[in-house]
């Protein structure tokens, strides 16, 4: 089936075995230490055909990248406080699978001081202390 565009639409059994062989352990693996990874995603592609899904690796990698994007986008909103919490299809799935990575799970997070209080005070130096003029 395809949209207007031209692209072929993804059904919900392609993309839960694409993100099963995405989330293997070896792929990931492959994945991490490459930076060129059509090598990657045509195995995605063909254990894709293995499993009855007729795929390129382009289609795969895109289709991967989207599925990324979408995820960090929730991700990213549900660690805001102050907003309620939302999702994205195949949440729980993809969490799998990026939910310990650092740029999905920073690595720790920094307080701001808040409104009001008083900032800390910093060492001045002496240009610091210079008036207008360059008098002291």
């Amino acid at each position: 089936m395809e949209n207007s565009d031209g692209a072929s639409q993804w059904r919900e059994s392609e993309v839960l075995d694409l993100i099963s062989i995405w989330g293997d352990t070896s792929i990931q693996a492959k994945l991490e230490g490459s930076y060129r990874n059509r090598s990657v995603f045509e195995k995605i592609a063909h254990e894709m055909e293995e499993r009855g899904h007729r795929r390129t690796w382009l289609q795969c990698q895109r289709k991967v990248k989207s599925l990324k994007a979408k995820f960090k986008e929730a991700n990213d909103s549900n660690n805001r406080s102050g907003r309620g919490r939302i999702t994205c299809p195949f949440y729980n799935e993809i969490s799998r699978v990026m939910g310990d990575k650092p740029s999905c799970q920073p690595l720790e997070l920094l307080d701001s001081y808040e409104a009001g209080e008083e900032e800390p005070e910093t060492p001045r130096s002496s240009a610091d202390s210079l008036d207008i003029d360059g008098e002291t």
